[in-house]
């Protein structure tokens, strides 16, 4: 049995940001619609692969690079659906098809080309971040272009949610861009440092959907949330 110290205990700072917005979930499940639903089983499988890869990364010494490449096609998918989804009245399933199609085709000559399942995926990531970057502006600015919403949108969930993924999306396109330096300069220890650092990210993101997810204790924003959706 691997030894528990702090340095294993830091390994797992990707992993209990996520508990804070679980419980949220759990707590306001009944008040919950579809949307946020999906966004319950997105946490809980971030959850669960994060504390598996960390597992086998951390204590075992295995290679869990792989995974990331998978994980992050499944985030492409997956959250770009649940952003135009929730904010959007029509969803785009076209420009959705389209735009995930075409990232799946980059992500697999990615693989074969530049960075195999060996190799940490900062291209696709970074990539994958601009994309979800870009959709998050794009759900903003949609939100506070409604005249019955624009008064009120720091009490919709949305908001803050659609916030939460921007803030983390954006800063991940600027680690990955220091990330792919560093494993071109061969500075391993540094690129493992900004990865860790780069945690922040999730805490912060988890925080914001936290916020929105708080708001539906009232029954009037639960009111302004009925007339979002």
């Amino acid at each position: 049995m691997p030894t528990v110290t702090w340095d294993s205990i830091i390994n797992y700072t990707d992993v209990l940001p996520y508990v804070i917005p679980l419980i949220c979930f759990l707590i306001f499940w009944n008040k919950l619609r579809k949307p946020e639903l999906m966004l319950f089983i997105y946490f809980l499988i971030t959850f669960v692969f994060n504390a598996i890869s960390d597992v086998l990364g951390a204590w075992y010494k295995m290679n869990n690079v792989p995974m990331y490449h998978f994980f992050t096609l499944f985030e492409q998918w997956y959250i770009s659906f649940y952003l135009l989804y929730k904010t959007l009245q029509v969803f785009p399933r076209k420009w959705y098809f389209i735009i995930n199609i075409s990232f799946t085709i980059f992500w697999a000559i990615n693989i074969a080309t530049m960075e195999p399942l060996t190799l940490f995926n900062s291209n696709t990531r970074a990539i994958s971040s601009l994309i979800l970057m870009i959709i998050c502006l794009y759900c903003i600015y949609k939100l506070i272009g409604k005249d019955e919403e624009v008064m009120h949108i720091q009490y919709l969930p949305v908001f803050w949610i659609t916030s939460g993924f921007l803030v983390y999306f954006a800063l991940s396109i600027i680690i990955q861009g220091i990330l792919k330096y560093y494993v071109l300069q061969n500075m391993n220890n540094q690129g493992r440092a900004i990865i860790i650092s780069a945690d922040v990210f999730i805490f912060i993101k988890c925080i914001l959907v936290t916020i929105g997810l708080l708001f539906y204790r009232s029954e009037k924003i639960t009111t302004l949330i009925s007339r979002a959706n």
